[in-house]
């Protein structure tokens, strides 16, 4: 989300598509017998085919970000509840809970993927000329544009990798809790994301913003959630 934001866009339909890839991703491996590596490659695909709609219409035929993500999050959202029937595929493989569940130094290897994707991240934003290239777009739009960068194909791209990190999402949180659905992520998980963001000193602007700061937002957000249950139990 943070790069979506950086670029001067939004995505509500992210914790939709954390759902419609959770589901996907347990049908694949449960009730289709797919393998683990063809689940997790196609499930992935999913959720970059649905940035690069998002991107497609924000950039192409001009409807504002809100209005884009806003619509095709519920679009997604009614297609995972059809797909699954509004029911949820449990007691998943050990094979495909293994990508998230194996305990390495103490620590599940979730931990250990999230950390690699940050790092990731962090040098395509900050160490890269797209990185470079982002901010300036989300600075100012019609600048970038006259001085030559295609400002078509680095928004589309953006909202193309928001996709993929978001099915990547989906995946971990179905081995997480052993358990695909269509609710997961939704609303709720959706604006908890873009909080994290903005209290990490991104803006809604477009612009600025960093990885680092994402990540300490995250912590600070959870932090706080963990604070206020202890403090009613």
């Amino acid at each position: 989300m943070t790069m979506v934001l950086i670029a001067g866009g939004i995505d509500l339909s992210l914790g939709y598509t954390v759902g419609i890839t959770s589901i996907i991703a347990g049908m694949l491996v449960k009730s289709w017998g797919v393998s683990v590596l063809p689940s997790v490659l196609l499930t992935v695909l999913v959720g970059a085919v649905i940035g690069f709609c998002n991107g497609y219409i924000i950039q192409k035929i001009k409807v504002p970000a809100f209005i884009t993500t806003l619509g095709t999050g519920y679009i997604i959202y009614g297609i995972a509840q059809i797909i699954s029937r509004g029911d949820v595929v449990n007691r998943l493989p050990e094979d495909f809970n293994a990508i998230g569940a194996t305990e390495i130094l103490f620590l599940p290897s979730t931990v250990y993927i999230a950390l690699l994707i940050a790092v990731i991240c962090y040098f395509v934003l900050h160490k890269s000329i797209f990185g470079r290239t982002l901010m300036a777009f989300g600075f100012n739009e019609r600048a970038s544009f006259l001085s030559g960068i295609n400002i078509d194909k680095l928004n589309i791209s953006v909202y193309v990798v928001n996709g993929i990190l978001a099915a990547i999402v989906g995946i971990l949180m179905t081995i997480r809790v052993n358990c695909a659905q269509p609710n997961m992520g939704g609303a709720n998980f959706t604006f908890e994301v873009i909080t994290a963001a903005i209290v990490g000193g991104t803006s809604l602007f477009g612009g600025i913003g960093s990885v680092v700061g994402s990540v300490f937002g995250v912590l600070i957000i959870k932090m706080i959630e963990n604070c206020v249950n202890l403090k009613y139990i």
